[in-house]
């Protein structure tokens, strides 16, 4: 599913997308969708797709993502917050809910992983 999000038809990756947002939204499978690359994917979905149902389910996937401590932490080393706040400007509001969402449990993290967001030039 991870690589479909990548597909050139524009329906197949919306369909690979929303899957993945849902099994994020599982904390049954969360785990394996970060282990085979699950943030990383997103990320480059939400930075080079045009299509709102894709950056909508991005930003879906990513508030699911980021109440995890462990993904957590990844998603700050990646500097995916900055993709996030970018979505959080989107014309879609549904995407600038799930995007505020994620911001604010990226900010539930430790002192140390705060001020790296600070840092990141999130939280302006």
């Amino acid at each position: 599913i991870l690589r479909l999000i990548n597909h050139l038809d524009f329906f197949i990756q919306r369909e690979a997308m929303r899957c993945v947002a849902n099994f994020a939204g599982s904390h049954r499978f969360r785990q394996y969708v970060v282990k085979e690359g699950g943030v990383e994917t997103v990320t480059v979905a939400a930075t080079t797709s045009g299509g709102i149902d894709v950056l909508r389910d991005s930003a879906r996937a990513f508030s699911s993502f980021s109440i995890d401590n462990a993904t957590r932490s990844i998603m700050i080393a990646q500097e995916v917050s900055k993709v996030i706040f970018k979505l959080s400007k989107s014309s879609d509001s549904q995407t600038q809910r799930f995007a505020a969402l994620a911001l604010c449990n990226i900010c539930l993290g430790t002192l140390n992983q705060r001020e790296t967001v600070v840092k990141q030039g999130v939280l302006r």
